[in-house]
């Protein structure tokens, strides 16, 4: 298995040129592969431009690396391309979605454990030595554990609350944590549709999920004392 770098590019009628064609207005160009790692089941982009191309993927071990297109040309003040991050125990890495705002924050969604939690924070920049295994590059310590012995379907980050976030979870409830405060959830909904959670780029206090049969909006409402009410809407 290897990772693929494409380019979209958008054509006129007129214009003919080899590659993946997308829609009837767009292609997809090939710009490089990585073969590196096998038993790949998830990957985001990092959201900065540095280090160029940087891409954290997720193994059916559990493990994250963090790999590049590049050629070891873009600054990396970090030393984030090649770290690995290990947790307890091994099983399938669900998902990936990296913090806009604080960019060192990386959440991974994983199988659940009978012994462990499914929602793991990770501090990429951290370099405390008690972070390290003896293996160098090799990272184990988490900053967040979320959902001890749940299972866990998706995440996404609030990207004007960078403290934030809404998981789904145990196939049956949309909840959202507060880094600040993780003993319990901030706010919960009752809903089948845990999959593909998404924070409404232009309004954050819509939510859009989905599962077999329906999709479904979240709207929000923020009362006193930050008492965050949901409201479904199905589709």
């Amino acid at each position: 298995m290897h990772l693929s770098c494409i380019k979209y590019i958008y054509v006129s009628i007129f214009l003919i040129i080899t590659g993946l064609k997308i829609s009837d207005n767009t292609y997809a160009s090939l710009l490089s592969t990585n073969n590196e790692y096998q038993y790949i089941k998830c990957t985001a982009w990092y959201p900065r431009p540095e280090p160029a191309n940087l891409v954290a993927v997720g193994l059916a071990t559990g493990r994250i690396v963090l790999t590049s297109f590049g050629k070891g040309s873009s600054q990396d003040p970090h030393r984030l391309c090649g770290k690995e991050f290990v947790p307890k125990h091994q099983r399938q890495c669900s998902y990936l979605a990296w913090n806009p705002v604080e960019s060192n924050l990386l959440a991974e969604g994983l199988e659940k454990h009978r012994a462990d939690y499914s929602v793991l924070i990770w501090d990429v920049y951290h370099q405390q030595r008690a972070c390290f295994s003896e293996e160098p590059g090799i990272i184990q310590k988490t900053s967040v554990e979320l959902g001890s012995s749940e299972i866990t379907s998706s995440l996404a980050w609030f990207p004007q609350e960078p403290q934030s976030l809404v998981t789904g979870m145990s196939n049956k409830f949309l909840r959202i944590f507060d880094l600040r405060d993780t003993s319990r959830p901030q706010s919960a909904a009752y809903t089948k549709a845990v999959y593909g959670v998404k924070v409404d780029p232009c309004c954050q206090h819509r939510l859009a999920s989905f599962h077999e049969v329906s999709a479904e909006i979240v709207s929000e409402s923020f009362q006193k004392k930050e008492i965050r009410e949901f409201i479904i809407f199905y589709l």
